[in-house]
């Protein structure tokens, strides 16, 4: 069962990136080195760059539907 939330932006590429970013967290955490967190936070970073890009490429996916003739009714 997944534990994430239903998000419109939510897609493959960010769910890699979560699992990642959770299992370098839990190295982290056991470990407690300079190397284990430097590798966290390495990921957390590129969590953030891709739920960024997803979000961004889903706006503009929701844009150029809104502009299609059969969605002009929805507009109003």
């Amino acid at each position: 069962m997944d534990c994430h939330k239903e998000t419109w932006w939510w897609n493959e590429e960010v769910a890699e990136a979560v699992t990642e970013k959770k299992k370098n967290c839990g190295n982290w955490k056991k470990e407690k080195s300079t190397e284990a967190w430097k590798e966290y936070r390495k990921s957390s970073q590129n969590t953030k760059r891709v739920i960024s890009l997803a979000k961004g490429k889903k706006q503009k996916e929701c844009a150029n539907d809104l502009n299609e003739p059969n969605h002009q009714n929805e507009i109003s």
